[in-house]
């Protein structure tokens, strides 16, 4: 790894002080602590009949300090992510806590939250996985049941007022495209919309303000708010575009950080200060100037885990960059992964340094073969472009990757930052692992379970069979094959997938083997290295070993970790005595 220079180290200092002076509005130190000097309000579970679902449903409830069965109350319906439930908020974001406090400093009007559970179906267990295509479907059916069955109970049950100016409706991630589909959707039903964090479900801006004179008079406040570490903070920008282009009022906050709990905590203690009270448009720029133009905001995005002392901390990136690979390029590292149904998608970022990493290009823009990869009343998620296999040969940039439903693409630049040009293939490889000889001869590793390697032309069509070299014997799943020819061996750099993943090494003296196997790192200690597996090797400018893999992070995403490698009998050892480092210094 290439020693950081004072210039950019200078660089991140100036990044990040840039940016702080961009944000006026945040929360102070404290905000999310229990104080007991205070009073506090209450939360309970409560259960509705669901004529949309055809079963009983929970949600959760907060009341307020001071609570009275005499008054009326507005209400905030608050949503949670695609992995969580109705406990999600209360179990890693304490809204209680936050509201409490800003009780006691007369911040807030008195209101009620209401906490459900936004998957729509009989088993709404937040359980398995997230992705499939009957929960995704449950969280549009919860529009339905937002509409004809929650907010009904909530009207007949507790003392709260039945307008739309006294109603408002927020979420984080998931529940942010449920917040503004939703919201800005009803607007006879909604007068306040917050969306904490982009998420790919939230609608196209023209689908979602299809009207901009009725969103102007109709509501009281729109909130669109993103780490500006965030992965999906295309879908943020894209919406406020749209917004600030036909007048619609609105707030455009950018904060520091990625898509979790830090950063929509804090929009939470701001959002809420807002609710219920006369509206100041003039104030919005106190937010901050997140309002550059989408290409703009988005080259200009950088991710840092760098501690400024000659550390670095994993993850690398706090954000969804699963199936990495990396490549040095004279003294630029590239890296790309999956990035399924978004676009502009395959994002390439650059570094050099492997820690401190910007936006460097988006090689597809958007694939047009199917209206579910714009989300037109379906959905893509977990199809799209997957574990994309990047190389540079004989000054040019190659990204070979496959798609679920439409077969394998090649993209190819002369320069990193494009322009890309992408064609299909006559034949799509499964994780493939682009691979070109010293002898002249192209070769792509493949395959699930049991890894094939083929070789081709360079037009990248196979000129014979597929050869089966290795099937996994650990367990199913043997995937994400990177080819590397290193002191006389060809190595296969896999993976056993999953949450619990195990990185593997498979050599051999001859690219078809027989090949042996090692495991190289399973580390299963929970926090942030459990799992870690799935990337690329990765050699110095100054001969020095390292390895991107990631983690996965539940609804949070699959963090990048980058970790050291040590070679011994010829194997790529990951990490430190067997585990994943999670501080660990930079190269010198």
């Amino acid at each position: 790894m290439k020693r950081l220079t004072l210039s950019i180290s200078a660089l991140f200092v100036f990044s990040v002080f840039a940016n702080a002076q961009n944000i006026v509005k945040h929360a102070p130190l404290g905000f999310d602590s229990l104080r007991a000097d205070i009073s506090h309000g209450k939360v309970d579970s409560i259960y509705y009949e669901s004529k949309t679902v055809g079963a009983k449903r929970k949600a959760m409830i907060y009341t307020p300090p001071g609570f009275s069965k005499d008054k009326k109350y507005p209400v905030l319906y608050l949503l949670h992510g695609i992995g969580g439930d109705e406990k999600e908020w209360l179990i890693n974001g304490q809204p209680q806590v936050i509201l409490d406090n800003l009780y006691a400093e007369n911040k807030i009007a008195p209101m009620l939250v209401v906490m459900p559970n936004g998957r729509a179906m009989k088993d709404d267990r937040a359980v398995g996985n997230p992705f499939d295509s009957v929960k995704v479907q449950a969280f549009a059916t919860f529009e339905q049941d937002l509409l004809n069955d929650l907010i009904p109970f909530i009207e007949k049950t507790f003392p709260v007022y039945t307008d739309r100016e006294k109603r408002a409706i927020a979420g984080l991630s998931m529940g942010r495209g449920q917040a503004l589909n939703f919201g800005l959707g009803n607007l006879d039903k909604f007068a306040w919309a917050g969306g904490f964090s982009s998420a790919p479900n939230t609608k196209a801006p023209e689908q979602l303000v299809p009207n901009p004179g009725e969103a102007k008079k109709k509501l009281k406040l729109l909130w669109i708010s993103c780490g500006d570490n965030d992965r999906l903070i295309r879908f943020s920008q894209r919406t406020h575009d749209y917004l600030q282009a036909n007048g619609v009022p609105h707030i455009f906050y950018i904060e520091p950080g990625g898509h979790d709990f830090k950063v929509w905590k804090n929009d939470l203690y701001l959002f809420s200060q807002l609710l219920f009270k006369p509206v100041d448009t003039s104030t919005f720029s106190q937010y901050g100037n997140g309002g550059a133009p989408g290409s703009s905001n988005l080259k200009g995005l950088k991710f840092h885990s760098d501690n400024g002392d000659g550390t670095y901390t994993n993850p690398i990136i706090s954000a969804d960059f699963p199936d990495p690979d990396v490549i040095l390029v004279d003294d630029v590292y590239y890296f790309v992964s999956t990035t399924m149904f978004i676009f502009p998608g395959v994002t390439i970022l650059k570094s050099h340094d492997l820690v401190n990493w910007e936006y460097c290009s988006n090689a597809v823009t958007r694939f047009d073969f199917h209206d579910c990869y714009n989300l037109d009343g379906c959905n893509r998620y977990s199809h799209g472009q997957w574990a994309t296999s990047l190389k540079y040969h004989n000054g040019k940039f190659y990204l070979l990757f496959i798609t679920l439903d439409e077969g394998g693409f090649l993209c190819t630049a002369d320069k990193a930052e494009g322009p890309w040009q992408i064609r299909k293939l006559p034949k799509g490889f499964y994780d493939p692992g682009l691979f070109f000889d010293d002898d002249g001869k192209i070769y792509v590793a493949h395959g699930y379970s049991k890894i094939s390697i083929t070789e081709v032309d360079e037009a990248l069509a196979p000129v014979g069979p597929d050869s089966l070299v290795y099937t996994g014997d650990i367990r199913r799943g043997l995937e994400g094959a990177h080819v590397y020819k290193i002191n006389g061996y060809y190595y296969l750099y896999c993976t056993y997938g999953g949450v619990d993943g195990i990185q593997v090494a498979l050599r051999s003296k001859n690219i078809y083997g027989p090949y042996e196997q090692k495991i190289v790192i399973s580390d299963t200690t929970r926090g942030v290295n459990f799992g870690i597996h799935q990337g690329a090797l990765i050699k110095t400018q100054t001969g020095e070993w390292w390895t991107m893999l990631f983690v996965d992070s539940g609804p949070f995403g699959r963090f990048p970790s980058l970790q050291p490698v040590t070679w011994v009998d010829d194997w790529p050892m990951v990490g430190v005595n067997g585990k994943g480092v999670i501080t660990s210094l930079l190269s010198g």
